[in-house]
């Protein structure tokens, strides 16, 4: 971390759901924290504990019961799941992500980047599960904006194929100055970040890497 500017700040969030008369469900009490510019954090949680509905409320997709959410950058979500269209070709998804129209070069780069620069031509269908999350991170880092949010990235993949693309995903971040937040049900995949907060008790709890 060598940058201490503020890109995300939660000041005292709430969020809770009515499900029914008379019955409310809480999913985070007064929640405060911060992450700074560049900073690769984890974050875990069995399912159902809130880590979607975090990433959520960064997102601005719903709004907190009470407190203040501040973002000082653009974000971009990495799916659990990879949405891509089958029939387009590596460098045509590339194409329809390119919100600041940067020119093919750029494309070609950022294929590099990932490690699909071989495959610009092949349908997305054809791709392995790895090679497709690959290109939906490649999809993101084309749109420019510099906080993601990766959601559960290795649901699909092997054990082999979730340790590579954590790599990957943690390089490209170092390597682009980006601000990553990650979001996981174990911590095996979280040795190599920045902090680690796992969701307890309507909250984020850091710990302590020594006994991680």
């Amino acid at each position: 971390m060598k940058n201490n500017s503020i890109e995300i700040k939660f000041d005292s969030v709430t969020l809770r759901f009515k499900e029914r008369v008379g019955y409310i469900l809480s999913i985070f009490e007064k929640l405060s924290f911060v992450v700074n510019k560049g900073e690769r954090i984890g974050i875990f949680g069995p399912s159902g504990s809130g880590k979607t509905s975090l990433f959520f409320l960064i997102l601005g997709l719903i709004r907190p019961s009470s407190g203040t959410i501040s973002i000082s950058s653009s974000i971009q979500l990495i799916p659990q799941f990879p949405i891509l269209d089958p029939w387009l070709t590596c460098e045509e998804i590339l194409e329809i992500s390119n919100l600041r129209k940067y020119a093919n070069t750029e494309i070609h780069e950022t294929l590099m980047d990932v490690g699909l620069y071989n495959q610009k031509n092949q349908l997305v269908t054809t791709l392995s599960g790895g090679e497709k999350q690959r290109l939906t991170v490649a999809a993101s880092l084309i749109t420019g904006k510099k906080i993601l949010l990766a959601d559960e990235p290795f649901g699909r993949l092997d054990l082999k194929s979730t340790y590579k693309t954590r790599d990957f995903l943690l390089k490209i971040a170092e390597e682009k100055k980006l601000t990553l937040l990650l979001a996981t049900h174990s911590t095996d995949h979280l040795e190599s970040l920045d902090r680690i907060f796992e969701i307890k008790n309507r909250s984020l709890l850091e710990l302590n890497r020594n006994k991680h």
